[in-house]
């Protein structure tokens, strides 16, 4: 089971009023508008893989992805979500993604991460002029699932960024799917319960971490 709550980071950014004061701010309001419209549909999306129906998802058969050729690319966002006391690390980037239904490999590019501190209340805490993180997040050896049924994928996902001097890892599974919502064909994946999340070393319990987008067309 994969969840997709780290996808709705950077609406939460959007809605705070220090993004007014990025010079990308509306690069990032473009993200985030386009990124809820994702996360507003994954509870569907779960659910069906969980077995039950919803009208406007399908989720892609294996039936289905054995008759595909060549490669679907999909962009997206990556978010990231780091319980630090209170308060909540989110992390985010753009994502393009890759489905090659020859080699039956997915592979991933995350670029330009940002990050920011969320209160328990929604809003972004100690101003926001160094949103930029540094450091790299790979998601590796991204295979599809051929256990029957609906399609799905897995693979791994490990690294470590560096925000306003701290250091936050990742070091885990992902398993996602691809499903087509309101006739749009989607991807989407999050870390399974066996990643570890750490700040500065230590690790940290209830982080989460995922990826998404729609097909390039």
């Amino acid at each position: 089971m994969f969840r997709y709550t780290a996808l709705v980071i950077p609406f939460v950014l959007s809605s705070c009023g220090i993004i007014d004061d990025i010079n990308d701010a509306l690069e990032l309001e473009d993200r985030a508008q386009e990124l809820e419209e994702i996360v507003d549909k994954a509870d569907e999306v779960q659910e069906v893989l969980d077995g039950g129906e919803v009208d406007n998802i399908a989720v892609l058969t294996e039936e289905t992805v054995d008759l595909r050729t060549g490669t679907t690319t999909y962009e997206g966002f990556a978010g990231w979500s780091i319980p630090d006391g209170s308060d909540d690390i989110v992390l985010t980037a753009d994502a393009e993604i890759e489905a090659n239904f020859d080699d039956d490999t997915v592979t991933t590019e995350f670029t330009r991460w940002l990050g920011a501190r969320i209160d328990s209340g929604g809003s972004a805490t100690g101003g926001f002029g160094d949103y930029d993180a540094t450091g790299d997040v790979a998601f590796t050896n991204g295979t599809f699932n051929t256990n029957g049924g609906d399609f799905s994928f897995v693979g791994d996902v490990e690294g470590e960024l560096e925000w306003r001097g701290d250091d936050y890892g990742i070091d885990g599974t992902v398993e996602g799917s691809i499903a087509l919502v309101d006739g749009v064909e989607n991807i989407a994946a999050g870390a399974e319960s066996d990643t570890v999340y750490t700040i500065n070393g230590e690790e940290v319990e209830g982080a989460e971490f995922g990826f998404g987008g729609e097909v390039v067309e």
